[in-house]
């Protein structure tokens, strides 16, 4: 071969690679709806008492924040209505704020102490090791067997450790954690979006994974842990920027259980702007590629879980890996069909792509079910949504690329908060001090991507080819989308 045909045959081997990992990663999605459907026949909900009298049911509730003046105290008048013996609870505000956020929270553990609360306000010296550092810092305060942990965003229900706790009667039980729901979720065609993909998290992911007995992760908040979970898995670690799914693989490779109760919802706030998504994206797609880094040949070599259980724990721990092959997949598309009419290879390659849209069935039925359990049984509504959603989440692709190479690599960043507005008004979402979007790079390297995929859409269209013409018109209106958002939000902000 020369090496002309060595580039066509690199390229066709880099694109049915990429491929077929998303044709691995949309099997497990569907094995995992199958565990669904299981767990919902069997589901029988048993009363389970809670004995107060136990002394291991002191309980320690942790709330990191770090400059959270628009939702700390919403946070902590909500902690505080959780219905529990007062004499039982601590609670903890781990704050490493350097704005107003301190006053106000000074002020409302003041408000609490006098209405018997045992509240304490607590700072450090430095912001090391950011939220998975505050954590690590405070562990010992307490001699508290249950550790309660609230992002600042979240609004929990007053029956969280009622409900929660009694599942800690198994021994082997390190972590029970709650489902999220959404305080905002209809606000926006944003916040739906973020919502129609967290939902899916929510029930067929973590459901599915307690069903086959699969590993499971700590969402960061709305959780419990047992304190000597946390301790006998090593402790708290700031190395990822996803201290919770760390801990979580950490603790289960230690021979620990995990339990996920959906019936409880702890609301929190869906990111209002693309800028604020984008930061909360960045955080969990490289501190994803960080854990898989750090994680894999601990699985690999763990005697504690079965060769099933590592299959599926990889597959999960290469979740945020499936953007770097989404992206490849629309780049070697659009070379290889300028290059379809050089080379036979290139043609027989394209040809045998198409068969990879079962990857696109496979997801589109495991969202199915999500929908169903979540929203209604409309069809239509329900392919219409999950459509602008795979359009939305390509158009996220380069953006998240680039986090998942930035994990792989080690580059160390900032543990960046994703910015919260507890607002419901759009007109104030420029009054916001966290939030600052601006022109990136990243933006217009987005804007340049879409119109490459519109000239690829209209080419397609010129030769007729209407499957390729569907395909680039659903990434050109992703990555326009993305666009269109940002752009606006700038605009608004100045």
């Amino acid at each position: 071969m020369n090496i002309e045909q060595y580039i066509y045959f690199g390229l066709c081997f880099l694109y049915i690679l990429s491929l077929s990992f998303i044709l691995i990663y949309s099997i497990g999605a569907f094995t995992l709806t199958i565990y669904f459907l299981r767990a919902q026949k069997k589901k029988i909900k048993l009363p389970i008492e809670l004995d107060f009298k136990i002394k291991n049911n002191l309980v320690l509730i942790q709330l990191p924040i770090y400059n959270e003046k628009y939702v700390i105290e919403r946070l902590i008048d909500s902690v505080c209505q959780i219905e529990y013996p007062l004499d039982l609870l601590q609670i903890d505000i781990l704050d490493d704020s350097d704005d107003e956020t301190s006053e106000l929270i000074a002020s409302k553990v003041e408000e609490y102490k006098k209405k018997g609360f045992s509240i304490e306000h607590k700072k450090r010296n430095s912001r090391k090791g950011y939220k998975a550092g505050a954590l690590k810092h405070f562990i010992d305060d307490s001699d508290c067997e249950y550790i309660v942990i609230f992002d600042a965003d979240f609004v929990p229900p007053k029956n969280f450790l009622l409900e929660l706790l009694p599942h800690f009667k198994n021994k082997n039980i390190g972590m029970v954690q709650s489902r999220w729901g959404h305080l905002n979720q209809n606000q926006s065609s944003l916040t739906k979006l973020q919502a129609f993909g967290l939902n899916f998290h929510f029930t067929i992911e973590h459901e599915g994974r307690n069903e086959g007995n699969y590993l499971m992760n700590f969402n960061g908040t709305a959780g419990i842990w047992r304190k000597k979970c946390i301790k006998d898995a090593g402790g708290w670690s700031e190395t990822t920027l996803t201290e919770d799914l760390d801990l979580s693989y950490r603790a289960q490779l230690k021979g620990w259980k995990f339990k996920y109760v959906p019936e409880i919802i702890s609301d929190a706030e869906l990111p209002m702007t693309v800028q604020a998504l984008k930061v909360q994206q960045y955080r969990w797609n490289k501190g994803g590629a960080q854990c898989l880094k750090k994680l894999i040949k601990p699985i690999i070599i763990s005697k504690e879980i079965n060769f099933r259980q590592k299959l599926f724990a990889i597959i999960h721990l290469l979740g945020s890996t499936t953007y770097v092959f989404v992206f490849n997949v629309f780049i070697l598309c659009l070379l290889l069909l300028l290059l379809r009419s050089k080379s036979e290879l290139v043609d027989w390659t394209l040809k045998l792509g198409s068969v990879f849209f079962v990857s696109t069935i496979l997801l589109c039925y495991s969202y199915w079910i999500s929908w169903k359990s979540n929203q209604s049984t409309s069809k239509i509504s329900f392919l219409v949504n999950f459509f602008i959603y795979l359009a939305f989440t390509s158009g996220l692709s380069f953006y998240n690329l680039t986090a998942v190479i930035s994990g792989f690599i080690s580059k160390s960043s900032e543990f960046k908060r994703t910015p919260k507005f507890n607002t419901r008004k759009k007109n104030k979402l420029k009054l916001n001090c966290y939030s600052t979007p601006k022109i990136s790079y990243h933006l217009i390297i987005e804007i340049v991507l879409s119109f490459l995929f519109f000239l690829a859409m209209i080419n397609s269209l010129y030769y007729l080819d209407f499957i390729t013409f569907l395909f680039f018109s659903l990434i050109t209106y992703g990555f326009g989308m993305v666009s269109y958002f940002q752009i606006k939000e700038v605009f608004l902000k100045n």
